[in-house]
């Protein structure tokens, strides 16, 4: 195994970590259960949510969903209230 491979969930989280926030995204939410460790991250512009950013991170897979655009926070909420 190669250097890449032999790292942990916990090295790839915080490598994530430390590149998203200082790309101007901020952490939403996060949740580390027992064999996955989920990271939801969101770019705000001008009052605008320009990407979002779902990562998964578990023991042999790692999940990555963006989204681009320009998302009105209000319609945001309202969605997921009504989604609740």
């Amino acid at each position: 195994r190669d250097a890449q491979e032999s790292r942990g969930l916990g090295d790839v989280y915080k490598d994530s970590n430390n590149t998203m926030d200082s790309d101007g995204y901020e952490t939403v939410t996060s949740s580390n259960e027992e064999n996955e460790i989920v990271r939801i991250l969101m770019k705000i512009e001008k009052e605008k949510i320009r990407e979002i950013v779902i990562i998964s991170l578990e023991e042999n897979e790692i999940s990555l969903i963006r989204i681009k655009g320009k998302i009105d926070p209000n319609q945001m909420q309202n969605i997921i209230e009504d989604n609740a």
